[in-house]
């Protein structure tokens, strides 16, 4: 395993500083072109739906939109857990263009988490708006 997916997965509490300092320096050897990396940040997001690690997480969104499978891995993500950060990114690819992936329209992934039970009421609301 990597640094930056040791790093993302020993991140248990956002509030943490000594934690979120360890990811933030993890995460400059963050590799977009391994997989374990990709899905380990999109699983700090699931963990932390509606968290900005203190302005960290948006280092970890541009880092991820980096990645080749970013795409792909942000759909399996938004499916298991929405939250701020990926539902964004999701808003994000349809804005760059990318209209579905595997078929799939992002628009009507955007609705289907506007009526996720698992997902926050603001996460709910911000699909709504996307």
């Amino acid at each position: 395993m990597s640094t930056f997916t040791d790093a993302a997965l020993a991140l248990t509490d956002p509030d943490a500083a000594e934690q979120l300092r360890a990811f933030d320096q993890a995460l400059m050897r963050f590799a977009s072109d391994e997989p374990a990396d990709v899905r380990a940040g999109f699983a700090v997001f699931e963990r932390f739906p509606e968290h900005d690690g203190f302005g960290v997480f948006w280092a970890l969104l541009h880092a991820l939109e980096t990645s080749a499978t970013c795409t792909a891995e942000l759909y399996a993500s938004v499916q298991r857990q929405p939250g701020e950060f990926n539902v964004l990114m999701l808003h994000r690819q349809l804005n760059g263009g990318v209209q579905a992936v595997a078929g799939i329209a992002l628009l009507n992934v955007l609705r289907a988490v506007a009526e996720h039970p698992g997902a926050t009421a603001q996460t709910r609301a911000d699909a709504a708006r996307f």
